[in-house]
């Protein structure tokens, strides 16, 4: 079952990504809140596969994390091109 998102509110907004925190209410009445929400406007992945149906996947390094990660290919994109 889906949750009511009660109010929203934006909390950052640039060109690499939005980040919101939402007032939510639970089908059994709790509220949630806040639950931050992380929206990346303009990025996309890639699902590759080889000839026999292997999936390529990629090293990434992610400073969040402090490491290199395995991961499927992906990236931010120019909506107008």
């Amino acid at each position: 079952m889906e949750w009511t998102t009660l109010s929203s509110t934006t909390i950052l907004k640039d060109r690499w990504i939005n980040l919101r925190a939402d007032e939510c209410q639970m089908p059994d009445g709790n509220i949630v809140a806040p639950f931050y929400v992380l929206q990346y406007p303009h990025w996309a992945n890639a699902l590759a596969l080889t000839a026999d149906n292997q999936v390529i996947l990629i090293q990434q390094y992610r400073h969040g994390l402090g490491k290199t990660i395995i991961e499927l290919p992906g990236g931010n994109f120019d909506p107008e091109e």
